[in-house]
């Protein structure tokens, strides 16, 4: 399957994988990704590592962390492209359903209420981990039904943190 990658919104970055073999940009890459806990890894690509910190996850989009550069990547499948050819871009129409707690850490403040309205990209919470303080946005347009937790709340990896 032939991934298309929109990286900090610019496009042009294509992926696929055909058995044990990785292309990027329609040309033979050597890449492995290992765990290292707590939503890091240790990317390996032409043989050079790259620590990979996953800052937001939500479907077709994540942010991650390389290095010291943030990157926003957006990821479409071919099904996804033709569907916004025809005007049916199902990633701007998607409805969200949750946001869950991309890692532990405590909640030092709710930046919406219960019944407000939110666009994709609207900060919801501010979670403290690691003594960094992490933005955790909307990944759709949306209205918040219930908000999970309090300020202060410790929370878990995955913890449900508000419903839409």
């Amino acid at each position: 399957m032939s991934l298309k990658l929109i990286v900090n919104g610019r496009s042009g970055f294509t992926t696929s994988k055909n058995k044990d073999q990785y292309y990027l940009n329609d040309e033979e890459t050597d890449f492995e990704i290992r765990e290292a806990g707590d939503g890091r890894f240790v990317a390996f690509l032409n043989q050079k590592a790259y620590d990979v910190e996953v800052l937001e996850a939500a479907q077709k989009h994540i942010r991650v962390k390389v290095g010291q550069q943030e990157l926003e990547i957006d990821i479409k499948t071919k099904t996804d492209e033709i569907l916004e050819k025809l005007g049916l871009d199902m990633t701007k129409t998607a409805l969200a359903t949750n946001i869950k707690a991309p890692m532990p850490g405590a909640i030092i403040e709710i930046k919406v209420t219960a019944g407000q309205e939110v666009k994709k990209g609207d900060p919801i919470i501010i979670l403290e981990a690691m003594k960094m303080e992490n933005v955790i946005k909307s990944p759709a347009d949306g209205i918040i039904s219930q908000i999970l937790v309090e300020k202060g709340d410790s929370v878990e990896k995955n913890q449900a943190l508000v419903h839409f």
